[in-house]
């Protein structure tokens, strides 16, 4: 108590030399000083795509985070995380809902795919026709929302949730 962020810090540290040590004692394989070239070749071909994908991904996710950080400063971008918290999550509601309906209906249809392709349309359409309205609905009251869902000192979010809302 009362270590603040030094908490969290120390709380990842501790839990990953626990993660270690509990690895150590079970698993037991160990490592090696063993290197073949061959298979660090091997290695890089297959691997490095998969890690240039995944740092394109992380760039397209966080990207707009570290130049509204950069170019504003840490009050801007706290608005703007908390903004785009609150347009995403009432997105991603609408994509959660439909997933856990189409799942099932999908595995019924895998067997005929002319069916399962109309399906996934028609899911898409009213998908997009209920999370339209709903998403500039929370443009449209956010003034009232923001302050409502998350208290007064985020009325700055105000502008920056209209803005989201309406290019989600």
């Amino acid at each position: 108590a009362g270590a603040g962020v030094y908490a969290l810090a120390v709380h990842a540290l501790v839990a990953a030399l626990t993660e270690i040590a509990v690895l150590w004692a079970l698993v037991p394989w160990r490592p090696h000083r063993h290197w073949s070239w061959r298979e660090v070749v091997e290695l890089w071909r297959f691997g490095s795509p998969l890690a240039g994908r995944r740092g394109l991904d992380y760039l397209v996710t966080y990207g707009d985070r570290f130049l509204v950080g950069y170019a504003f400063g840490p009050g801007a971008l706290g608005l703007y995380a908390v903004a785009l918290r609150l347009v995403r999550g009432v997105a991603q509601g609408m994509g959660t809902l439909f997933e856990r309906v189409g799942f099932p209906v999908f595995a019924r249809t895998q067997d005929d795919v002319d069916r399962s392709r109309r399906g996934f349309l028609d899911a898409l359409r009213v998908q997009a026709a209920l999370t339209f309205p709903l998403v500039i609905g929370v443009a449209l009251i956010a003034p009232e929302l923001v302050p409502l869902a998350l208290g007064g000192s985020w009325v700055g979010a105000v502008p920056l949730v209209q803005i989201l809302a309406a290019r989600a």
